[in-house]
């Protein structure tokens, strides 16, 4: 769920000269026509429901958008809270012998942004995947080591020979 500014001029004399906000939580924030009222403006919903009384209305002077947190606007008359909202949390991960483990767990850094990618790397009580090549004889990778490219693989082998020969 997000937090949600709705913003904009009220509908009848004398408030069309005020300037409203309201902020709400949810996923789907919208204007519905008013079909009540002496001077008939927008109702505001999010996710299906009416947020207010059908006597609270903006005029044609509308807009809603998505907000980090509740800031009062100076010059606005702000009602509203965004305190039951929840963001949504990206869990990241670490690879502890083979297995990927939430970095929360054992306050771990979390270096995989995804699930998927630290099973990419960790998978298979530290083999690494198909196509990939840990520096170690036995394609077994320990901490602290990471699965490479077999072709990065090849390349670092290449690179070790030619030097080998060479003089500083």
């Amino acid at each position: 769920m997000k937090c949600w500014r709705f913003y904009g001029r009220g509908t009848s004399p004398p408030y069309d000269s005020y300037d409203y906000e309201y902020f709400a939580c949810g996923v789907s924030p919208e204007y519905r026509k008013a079909s009540t009222g002496q001077f008939p403006g927008w109702n505001l919903y999010i996710d299906g429901q009416l947020l207010v009384s059908v006597d609270y209305q903006y005029g044609s002077t509308r807009a809603v958008t998505a907000v980090n947190s509740v800031v009062v606007t100076s010059g606005f008359n702000s009602s509203g809270d965004c305190s039951n909202c929840q963001q949504p949390q990206q869990i990241k991960y670490d690879c502890l012998n083979g297995d990927c483990i939430a970095k929360d767990k054992y306050n771990t850094p979390g270096f995989y942004q995804s699930l998927d990618d630290c099973q990419k790397v960790c998978g298979n009580a530290g083999s690494c995947g198909d196509g990939k090549i840990c520096i170690d004889p036995n394609d077994y990778c320990p901490d602290n080591k990471v699965c490479i490219d077999s072709g990065e693989y090849t390349d670092i082998q290449g690179l070790l020979s030619k030097i080998k020969g060479e003089t500083c």
